[in-house]
């Protein structure tokens, strides 16, 4: 009866220990588990994290170097657009017409002087009635030719005309002509428009039937030049010249003349 009741009682004891172990056991195992499952989570976390931060960081000094190249184009681009409209320091030659649009001429002898106002592109000067005051008829459709100085700055050239018109009511055929030099200071282009100013130097004549004068012309010149295109400009200037006109077979000086044009136009090719 006692010996029945000790294996009663140790094989309760070993039921309920195995009991325990299987409750327990679960839970230590679930604890371990879920455990090392944070420290992975926590771990994949933080990688994930370093791995965003360090793509942002590349993708902004991406950007940044980007923008910068993108910048840097642009510049290039407008300086590369501003340098070849406008740019003449790679030009040798200069090759151009000009005339007269709007012009006021005085003649002055002693006490008399007589004004004249002539207007249009490339018209007779004659009928503009110099002619009558003097022979300061100059022609006023010219042709020229300059070599490019001064690293793009400088142009130093000369400029010829000759014109036969027809005096009106008679008056005969007013032959007259000029060879003139140049120099014309030309600043930085701003845009299309380069700014310019200048002097000129020359002689000329006008006969008119047995008669004639003979003059030295000075004067001097400020204008722009106006880019269409990158080899071609239009030209515009205000001009003043003076001359003192010789009248020919021994007549002595016949008038003081000044030629103001306002505005003095023209065309040139740069090459």
């Amino acid at each position: 009866m006692l010996m029945t009741m000790r294996r009663t009682l140790e094989a309760t004891s070993l039921l309920m220990t195995l009991a325990c172990w299987g409750l327990i056991a679960p839970d230590v195992e679930a604890a371990e588990t879920q455990e090392i499952g944070a420290e992975a989570s926590a771990s994949l976390t933080a990688d994930e994290d370093e791995l965003e931060a360090e793509g942002s960081s590349d993708s902004s000094d991406t950007d940044s170097s980007g923008s910068s190249g993108s910048s840097s184009d642009s510049s290039g681009s407008s300086d590369s657009s501003s340098g070849n409209m406008g740019d003449l320091s790679g030009k040798k030659l200069r090759l151009h017409l000009e005339s007269d649009v709007l012009s006021v001429t005085m003649q002055t002898n002693g006490g008399n002087t007589i004004t004249d106002i002539g207007f249009g592109v490339g018209r007779p000067t004659a009928p503009d009635g110099v002619v009558l005051a003097g022979g300061f008829a100059q022609p006023l459709l010219s042709i020229g030719l300059g070599a490019i100085i001064l690293d793009g700055h400088g142009a130093v050239g000369g400029q010829a005309a000759m014109s036969l018109d027809a005096v009106p009511n008679g008056g005969g055929v007013l032959i007259g002509g000029h060879v003139i030099g140049y120099f014309n200071y030309m600043f930085d282009t701003y845009g299309r428009i380069k700014p310019f100013v200048g002097g000129r130097l020359g002689f000329g004549g006008a006969s008119l039937g047995g008669g004639g004068v003979i003059y030295p012309l000075i004067g001097a010149q400020g204008g722009i030049h106006l880019f269409l295109l990158e080899p071609v400009s239009l030209d515009f200037a205000l001009a003043l010249d003076y001359a003192p006109l010789i009248a020919t077979g021994g007549g002595g000086l016949a008038f003081h003349a000044i030629n103001i044009s306002v505005p003095r136009i023209g065309l040139s090719t740069w090459f």
